[in-house]
Formats: structure tokens, sequence, C-alpha cells
């Protein structure tokens, strides 16, 4: 019923074992018919197939024929006749007897210490994960209703936690990313042409979104930074649009004929400003490969958001600013008059910040050889002391991860009793940490079969995996100190090795090359040039 259900690709189960039914024959009774093991296997054989008997046309459609001859019950098998000579019939009551019990163990589970069974549930690409992991609770919920009340059911890996939280902080970045942007508004403009300014941020937002919608894309963890990369350059033009129509209202000069005015003369330089920084995140779009995937949301969301802000500044704010716009309160009518004279007054009489930039930037036009001469060398001196004191780049930084994978390592012929026994050994110092430092939410071991191993970046020498699933990071230690304490209680175990996998950041982008080293003799490994690490035991 788990499979049923469309947004999921998998649900593999692990710890459980198929039943079988073992066939046991007396070798006497065999001899005294004149049978063999032969004869056995071919009547078993030839009784329990499914038929296909062709198709039946019906006039409305073809549907397919098939004749059960499958083994239903215990009395199937023992009615089974194995040899018929005139009227005598022997079967196979006569010459063995049956016993249900179940296929040998290929791996083991232990939930918190606790045997148990998993399932493993994989979704597929692209499909909503919250929706999946509800789709699934809900299903396990109905089912449980008919299970012993002994058993416990718990849900261990559950992502959409994680991005439910994640998503949280983000909306709540968002909020407050407007709220700051309003306060500095407000501060600079008043609290009128502030709220015509504001007007741009929700219109904007709702306008990018429903671009997103129209693209079949959803509102996920990187529109929403993008938003708030967007939020202040958004307002720019709003700005840009109000303060100088509040300059001409100061002036005298009526509302609708100030934001006119603003919009005409302000069109090309707000115009000019959006398309260079939308010339910036084109490119953006043409990002290949599954990083391009993971990040084509930005540069959309950024596209979509800004070039609605250009609607807004140039068409919505001037409508509104006409009906509803005032000169703001806090202008100050001398600065008004001199900035509007600024080709015969002289500006540098002006106080405060708009005085200080101008005497400034007049300094500054005495002397360009020098301010380009020093604007080359600031940019060749960053360069420079970055490659001297930088510390490298990388595609996604580390981060404190919420989950840990110990693989547990071990080499030899080992059959799954033994390699349960080593992972139980890891366990038990696992399970020892958690009862003094309560640092896990879940503990989840699986021991793999030799034939166990999903492939991939799995090594062949993996017997096990145990998923540590962490609680909160401000209830724990960082995950480094956790594992090295892994690490330093687990290092006398004797024909094993520890290796934690940490939680990835960012698209899933996995090795490109894999290099496989080997030696009859181990120490001769270690004098091949790239190999950082290699096992106690010979392996890398």
């Amino acid at each position: 019923k788990v499979e049923a259900i469309g947004s999921l690709l998998e649900a593999e189960i692990a710890g459980d074992r198929d039943e079988q039914v073992d066939m046991i024959v007396e070798p006497l009774r065999l001899e005294s018919y004149n049978l063999d093991a032969r004869d056995i296997l071919t009547s078993i054989d030839r009784s329990n197939r499914l038929v296909a008997a062709g198709s039946l046309d019906t006039g409305v459609g073809r549907n397919t024929v098939k004749v059960p001859g499958l083994f239903e019950t215990f009395e199937d098998i023992m009615n089974m006749p194995v040899k018929s000579e005139g009227d005598a019939v022997v079967r196979f009551a006569d010459i063995g007897t049956l016993h249900a019990t179940f296929k040998d163990p290929e791996g083991f589970v232990r939930i918190n210490g606790e045997p148990g069974l998993s399932l493993e549930v994989s979704k597929r690409t692209g499909e909503n994960i919250i929706e999946a992991i509800e789709a699934v609770k809900q299903v396990v919920e109905r089912e449980r209703v008919n299970w012993p009340e002994t058993l416990q059911v718990s849900y261990s890996q559950d992502k959409s936690s994680n991005i439910r939280t994640m998503l949280t902080d983000l909306q709540n970045n968002v909020i407050s990313a407007v709220i700051l942007v309003m306060v500095v508004v407000v501060a600079a403009l008043g609290l009128r042409s502030a709220g015509l300014v504001g007007v741009a941020i929700p219109g904007s937002f709702l306008t990018g979104i429903l671009v997103l919608a129209s693209f079949g894309l959803t509102v996920n963890i990187v529109v929403l930074f993008s938003l708030i990369l967007a939020v202040g350059m958004l307002v720019d033009g709003a700005i840009v649009v109000t303060e100088y129509a509040d300059r001409k209202m100061s002036e005298g000069l009526d509302k609708k004929e100030a934001y006119a005015l603003a919009a005409k003369r302000m069109a090309w330089p707000i115009i000019a400003a959006t398309a260079t920084t939308l010339a910036a995140f084109l490119p953006l779009l043409f990002w290949p490969g599954i990083v391009g995937e993971f990040m084509k949301f930005l540069p959309i969301t950024l596209i979509a958001t800004l070039s609605a802000s250009l609607m807004m500044a140039l068409i919505f704010i001037p409508t509104l600013g006409a009906h509803f716009g005032r000169a703001g309160g806090s202008v100050d009518p001398e600065k008004m008059k001199a900035l509007s004279a600024g080709e015969g007054s002289d500006l540098t009489k002006l106080g405060g910040f708009t005085g200080a930039y101008v005497r400034t930037l007049r300094g500054a036009l005495r002397h360009p050889v020098k301010i380009v001469l020093a604007a080359v060398l600031l940019l060749v001196g960053v360069q420079v002391a970055y490659g001297q004191f930088g510390k490298g780049v990388e595609f996604f930084p580390d981060v404190e991860p919420e989950s840990v994978v110990i693989w547990v390592h071990g080499r030899g012929n080992l059959a799954v009793e033994e390699r349960d026994t080593l992972m139980r050994q890891v366990e038990d110092h696992i399970l020892a940490l958690q009862r003094e430092k309560q640092e896990f939410h879940a503990i989840y071991a699986r021991s793999l079969a030799a034939s166990g191993r999903e492939g991939g970046d799995e090594p062949e020498d993996l017997i096990g995996r145990i998923q540590l699933e962490f609680v909160d990071w401000f209830s724990r230690r960082d995950a480094d100190s956790i594992i090295a304490d892994i690490k330093q209680r687990t290092s006398h175990l004797a024909g094993v090795q520890i290796e934690a996998r940490e939680q990835e950041s960012g698209p899933p982008v996995g090795t490109p090359t894999q290099v496989q080293v080997g030696a009859l003799d181990p120490a001769r490994i270690v004098q091949v040039p790239g190999v950082a690490e290699v096992a106690p035991f010979g392996g890398l």
C-alpha cells in the first residue's frame, strides 16, 4: 500500500525473513519406491506453475487467461503424486514430511537496540517530500489498528520535519527583511511615501510566485532565499519615483503632475538599473547539470520579481501616488530649494550627510587620475590579499549535520550472524553513549549480508550501517565531537573499522571518478601517490 502511493519510488523492507516450506524426504522410502531426488524435484516443478493459456476475445476486449497450478496449502503438496503404476499412486505424504519455517536471514535490523523491521521509503525525483511523507504516515496509521498492541511504531529520518523547520525559518527571515526595509524607508521618506513604496514588496513577491506557478515550479528553500535577496533591490525603483515626486510636490507641483513627471523622468534610469541587475543573473538560467537544476530557481525568481518591481515603480506606484500621494512631512524646504536650484547654487553649503557627500565628491573630481589609480590598486589589492590570506573556494560550506551514517567495515568470509555480532559490538558502545549523553533521537542499525550491498559508493567490505539521528543542535555537542567520541570508544574492537558519513549539503553531485588500489602487501599501498587513508587491514 505504501508503494502504491504515486509520489514514492520504492519501499524496501529490511530485517524480515520470507516464509518457506522445508520438504524432508526419507531416503529409505525413496529407495523402497525406486525413486530418487530428481524425480521429486521434477514433480514439484511441473506441479507448481502458473500456466499461460492464451487470451479470450469477448467482443469488447481481450482478456489474458492463466491457469493457476500453484501450491496454496500443505495438503496440496502432501497429496501431490510423485509416481504412479497402474492403480497405485505414490504421494509425497508417503515418502516425506513438511515443516513451515523461514529462509535464512540476510541481515538484521535494530531500532534503539531493539529488534525490529524497517520500511525504507524513497520518493520519486521532483515530488513534494512533505506530501509524500504525510501520505506514508496516513497509510501506516490506518493499518496499525490491526497490529498487536505490543508492536511499537516509530518514524526515523523524517526529512519533512527538517524541511518544515527550514521553510519556517526562511519565511521568518523574509518577514524580518521586509520589516527592516520598511523601517529604513519610513525613516527616510515618511510614513505616507513609505506606504506607497511598501506596496511594491508584496506586489513583486506575488508576481514572482505567480510566474513560478505558471512554470509548474514549487516554492522551496532557494525561492525563499531569492526573495530575501530581492527584497532590498525591488524597492529601489519605487524609492526613486516617490522621492522625485516628493521633491516636485515640495516645490508646489500638483501630486498628479508630480508623479507623472517622476515616472517619465526616472523611467530610463530605473529601467537601466534593473536591466543591469537582471543581466547579471540571466546566465544562471543556463547552468547545466544537477547543480543547475537545483539553482535555477534563483535566477527565475529574481528575474520575475525584479521585472515585476519595474512595473510597480513605473505604473502602479505613480497611479497610487496620484491619488494618495503627499509631500513627506520630514522634507526640509531649504534643502529642497537648494537641490532644485542645483545648477546655480552652491551645494557645498548644505548640511548633514548630503553636504558632506557633495564636498567629498567635489574633492574627488579635482583629482580624477588619482581616484582611478586608487580604484585599480584596490581591485588588484583585494585579489592579491585574498590569494594570500583567503581560505579558498568551495561550492557548499560545511554545516552542522542533523544525522550521520556510521559505516562498519569488516574483512573476511563472514556469515551473516558473525557480521551482526560485529555490528552489535559497535552498536553497544553507541547505546552506552546514548545513555550517558542523550544526544540521539533514533539509532537505526542494519547489518548486511555479502550480497546485501546497494552498490554505488558502498565498498565491498561493508558489513552494516548505523544511522544516527541527532537531537536539536542546542541540546548536544557538535557532530565532529560525537563522531570522535564514537571512534575512540570503538577503537579497541578487533576486525572492524568505523567510517562516518555526514549529511551532505546541496544537490547530490556524486564523485566523478573513483580509484581503487590493491596490493598483496598492504604496506605497499601507502607508497601510491594520492592515497590519503589506508585501513588497518589493508583496504582503502
